[in-house]
């Protein structure tokens, strides 16, 4: 079960109090929990906290899997215990040359506030420059690349141990003078220095969400190739988002560096990049709050849990095991879940009688008391099994949750053994049975009525995307020579692609006039859907030209032809599925007005990216379904919603794959004529199956077979075509 995003949202009434909320919680912590052991813990979290967000940036926001995170978080530690030595010497040099130490050095004292910038300052740096090999492509390949740079800087970290201190590390003081009694020497004055960099790159991230950069990086998540066709470039929103990521993975360095006042090379190592993966993934990467659960785990099960047991990564292993198959969004979904069960009890449960309500709690009651036996069985056949092989030289009694236990007795193993399974056993039956019996106290949904048809009358696009006048004449009657580029639509001559040792296109010549819609029909494995790939750019062709208003485009990337006019729909819907209708076509709408992925700019600050996005919303019939999430919608929803992206830039060269492909009847002339309103003006090349389409939207019709364009004639002659009709019944 994928998990809703939860990265959206306005700092704003509920959520103001929270984050004001969260900074009161940080400055009374102390007296909250008082004692050095808490002091470290907290600023431990306090650490994790922000590597853990920065590490989230890249995999909750946009699905980037990285296995060396823990290389800009170390890179900036570095970097930052350098600074503070040089501030060291710095200060001990002018107090030697010119005063006492009190006074000469006074003006050295805050150099540890500015230390977290200065590793992220190195963090980011690191990210530029290996994000820029790392970024070119996503998916796999982005996970083992970083994988390799981190092991790659890990080696050359302990080849320099000048600059890296080799396996002893490099050591600094951060006590450099005294200023208003704040020397940042006492454990809770640097606590507080990490409490406030803590709260304030929560923020930034947070804010980091709702620019543009942010939520292109939520559609690179989802769909990263339809991000090149709505005319972003895929790699430059990885490349930037990393570098964002870096810089506060590199701020968690630096505070990392002022708290321990020692880096080491462990620092830069997978198995600190396997703990940041681990406990964000456990917390809950579709939840904002999720890595900061992640990162207070992280520094329980290390410092807290590792004192209790030395079994603590046999907890932990299966504690993972049991978030990814039951529960994927983490342990803030569980919370979710709990949160929400219990505001939607059934009324029923509710309002009925005593009894029932009262059998309602006791079955959770129950389910937990016996997850705590499971629990207690399971962790003593662990700790048994971890002190017949590791604590055997003193004898085989132990103590377990206050109980003696005797290694060598089978009776012991075996009554473990019945805890775990009767414990598992009853939790399953429970939760089951709550399950069921909340299934049948739900009332039965009442039938929906049935919606009348939306207003089909024709109307015009939205007045703000009128087309330009070159493209709003109707199309040309009579040939035009190939040859005359000048004000035509859109033009392919000679073109050709071999795909492995098939040739798909073989020499196709086709125009299409400003304002005209042909439509290219052909049997399957004609080569339509290739020759729409060569004409976006996702493929380049093998020999031949293609000219968009008279300018050649054959061999450019995507997101190029698509800024100079062009934008295509896909048979497959893409879209970016996690993101809201409005969300989608504000996505699309950023190229076309100028805009592209910054992590300065809020998306809510681009009023004309808004009011574009909202008027083809209403275009395409999508107003009452703003906020839900694009993978929410029905199938004819969706192609609703794929049509509004593609036609949101304004493009004047629109390609349509299949637009009506699996519609019903009802659904599919209703879309034609959405179709017709919403393109009106526009040059309109589309591939269709349903000949019903074709002669209702086409004003010309050409027929591709095996590669070659057979013909292009009216609607009316091509359905009389004895030659085309021969090639149907050849090859359809």
């Amino acid at each position: 079960m994928r998990v809703p995003d939860r990265w959206a949202g306005r700092l704003g009434g509920a959520g103001l109090r929270l984050w004001l909320l969260a900074a009161a919680f940080l400055l009374a912590a102390p007296w909250l929990f008082p004692g050095g052991w808490s002091l470290t813990l907290l600023s431990q979290m306090g650490i994790a906290v922000v590597a853990c967000l920065s590490f989230n940036i890249l995999l909750g926001q946009g699905g980037l899997l990285s296995f060396g995170h823990a290389v800009y978080s170390g890179l900036g530690a570095y970097l930052a215990i350098h600074v503070l030595n040089w501030g060291v010497a710095a200060a001990a040099g002018a107090s030697t040359a010119q005063q006492p130490a009190s006074s000469a050095a006074w003006w050295w004292v805050f150099l540890p506030v500015l230390l977290p910038l200065v590793g992220g300052l190195g963090g980011w740096l690191a990210a530029a420059l290996l994000g820029w090999l790392s970024t070119r492509q996503g998916g796999t390949v982005f996970a083992m690349v970083t994988l390799a740079l981190g092991e790659l800087v890990l080696a050359v970290a302990l080849m320099v141990p000048g600059v890296f201190g080799g396996e002893g590390g490099v050591s600094g003081n951060r006590v450099l003078g005294q200023l208003w009694g704040i020397s940042f020497g006492p454990a809770r004055e640097v606590y507080f220095l990490i409490a406030a960099y803590a709260w304030l790159c929560a923020l930034g991230m947070w804010a980091f969400t709702q620019t543009t950069l942010g939520r292109l990086l939520n559609a690179q998540r989802d769909q990263a190739q339809r991000l090149s066709f709505i005319g972003q470039d895929q790699r430059q929103v990885r490349h930037r988002a990393f570098m964002v990521s870096g810089f506060f993975a590199g701020v968690a360095g630096g505070l990392a560096a002022l708290w321990f006042e020692i880096v080491t090379t462990e620092a830069l190592s997978i198995q600190r990049s396997g703990a940041y993966l681990l406990f964000t993934v456990m917390g809950g990467v579709g939840f904002f709050v999720g890595p900061v659960i992640g990162g207070v785990l992280l520094v329980l099960c290390s410092l807290w849990l590792a004192e209790l047991t030395p079994a603590w990564p046999v907890y932990l292993g299966l504690a993972f095991l049991l978030v990814v198959m039951f529960a994927p969004g983490g342990v803030a979904e569980l919370m979710a879940r709990c949160a929400s069960a219990v505001r939607g009890l059934p009324r029923s449960v509710l309002a009925g009688p005593g009894l029932q309500a009262w059998r309602w709690v006791l079955a959770r009651a129950a389910a937990v008391l016996a997850g705590a036996v499971a629990l207690a069985g399971f962790s003593a056949l662990v700790e048994m099994a971890y002190h017949w092989q590791l604590g055997a030289a003193v004898g085989p009694a132990m103590r377990h949750l206050g109980a003696p236990l005797d290694v060598q007795t089978p009776g012991h193993w075996w009554a473990a053994l019945a805890l775990t399974f009767c414990g598992g056993l009853a939790v399953w039956w429970l939760l089951k049975r709550a399950r069921l019996g909340q299934a049948a106290a739900r009332p039965a949904a009442p039938p929906e009525a049935e919606q009348p048809a939306p207003d089909l009358a024709p109307a015009p696009a939205p007045a703000a995307f009128a087309v330009s006048a070159a493209c709003a004449r109707g199309p040309r009657s009579g040939a035009t020579a190939l040859g005359q580029a000048a004000g035509l639509g859109l033009e392919l001559l000679g073109l050709h692609k071999r795909l492995g040792k098939t040739d798909v296109i073989r020499g196709v010549d086709l125009l299409v006039h400003p304002g005209e819609r042909l439509a290219l029909i052909g049997p399957n494995g004609a080569g339509k859907s290739t020759l729409f790939d060569l004409i976006s750019g996702r493929f380049a062709p093998d020999k031949g030209s293609i000219c968009l208003q008279g300018q050649p485009i054959q061999g450019l990337q995507p997101q190029h032809i698509h800024r100079l006019g062009l934008s295509r729909s896909f048979q497959i819907t893409r879209l970016f599925g996690q993101l809201s209708v409005r969300d989608n076509l504000r996505c699309a709408a950023l190229s076309s007005l100028g805009h592209g992925p910054s992590a300065w700019q809020r998306l809510d600050g681009l009023a004309e990216v808004s009011e574009r996005a909202d008027a083809w919303m209403e275009a395409v019939e999508l107003g009452h379904r703003s906020s839900t999430p694009a993978r929410a919608l029905s199938y004819a929803e969706q192609r609703a919603l794929e049509l509004g992206v593609t036609l949101v830039s304004n493009p004047a060269v629109v390609l349509l794959d299949e637009p009506t492909a699996g519609m019903s009847l009802s659904d599919t002339r209703r879309f034609t004529q959405l179709i017709r309103r919403a393109t009106q003006g526009r040059t309109l090349l589309t591939v269709e199956h349903d000949m019903g389409v074709v002669f209702d939207l086409a004003d010309r019709v050409a027929v591709l077979v095996a590669g070659v364009v057979l013909a292009v004639d009216t609607p009316e002659r091509i359905r009389t075509e004895p030659q085309v009709q021969e090639a149907y019944l050849r090859h359809g």
